[in-house]
């Protein structure tokens, strides 16, 4: 019977087990963490949801996988849920926990609920990765200016030719504009032109 719920769970990701509560496993897909600069992993967080707790989805979608993989009828697939079940209980009552290999376990938190603890390997298969950026200095690639393709190398060298003309004289031909100036003013004041 293990086999088959475990079968169904992988399949389904869900599962409703009869008067003990119901397990979701919710997929969180990979995502990037900026402030430590890591790309972490994908992975599943479970939802425990006790008996009598909630909104239960039915059962019947388990029974008739389990009629179809046992070739049961209905009703059997009913009565082995329902021993299944009770045998759950009793282990947990006398051992403490009820381990689902490679899933988790069932402890019980009172005498009426049940709480689901996920298997712990499960969540370091897969670790995160560092994710910097990469910064290639000196690497040629192409790019475009205004309405100019060009790359990297030619832009540096342009660069180059720009901060080699003199840029100190700027002055000289603002001071000489501004002296024909004062000289066309005070001519003007003067009555000459």
């Amino acid at each position: 019977m293990l086999e088959a719920l475990t079968h169904y769970f992988s399949q389904n990701r869900q599962i409703v087990l009869p008067g003990i509560g119901e397990l979701k496993a919710v997929y969180n897909p990979a995502r990037y963490d900026a402030g430590q600069q890591l790309m972490l992993p994908p992975g599943f967080s479970f939802q425990w949801i006790p008996q009598g707790e909630g909104e239960m989805d039915s059962p019947q979608p388990l029974m008739a996988f389990l009629g179809r993989m046992n070739q049961w009828t209905e009703e059997e697939s009913y009565e082995a849920m329902h021993s299944f079940g009770n045998s759950l209980r009793n282990t947990i009552a006398t051992r403490g926990e009820w381990i689902w290999p490679g899933v988790g376990k069932l402890v019980p938190l009172n005498k009426e609920s049940l709480g689901f603890v996920p298997e712990e390997g499960l969540d370091n298969y897969l670790t995160p990765i560092e994710a910097k950026r990469a910064i290639h200095t000196g690497a040629v690639h192409q790019m475009i200016v205004g309405d100019k393709e060009t790359n990297t190398f030619e832009m540096q060298e342009a660069l180059k030719e720009a901060e080699d003309l003199p840029s100190d004289k700027w002055w000289i031909p603002s001071l000489i504009l501004a002296i024909l100036t004062l000289v066309l003013i005070i001519l003007r004041l003067s009555g000459v032109i």
